[in-house]
């Protein structure tokens, strides 16, 4: 990853409703740039999205395509509340931007 350093965060929910789902997340450390999310059900894969400057490639098992962004900095909506943990909330903070799920194939706009 051009010698950056990187964030790697695996979560699993084991769900009677959803099944069992495991999602992987690769984020750059410093700015949390997303680099790459899959998402796995009962150990298939469900998408995999690969992030480029302006651009998401979403891979499926029915092919892949590539979405624009808006510009070459969104974030992953899967590391949102990574970064909600190290933002300084205080009374009046307000913050707004773009985050892209991958699931959905959309791009989402967080406030």
């Amino acid at each position: 990853m051009d010698g950056k350093s990187a964030i790697y965060r695996e979560q699993l929910l084991h769900s009677g409703v959803l099944g069992n789902r495991k999602g992987i997340l690769v984020v750059e450390k410093d700015t949390f740039k997303p680099i790459s999310f899959t998402d796995y059900s009962e150990e298939t894969l469900n998408v995999r999205a690969e992030y480029r400057s302006g651009e998401v490639e979403v891979i499926t098992n029915t092919g892949a395509k590539n979405i624009k962004l808006e510009s070459d900095f969104c974030l992953d909506v899967f590391s949102i509340e990574m970064i909600l943990r190290i933002i300084p909330l205080k009374i009046g903070y307000s913050i707004q931007c773009q985050a892209f799920n991958a699931i959905l194939e959309s791009k989402v706009d967080i406030y």
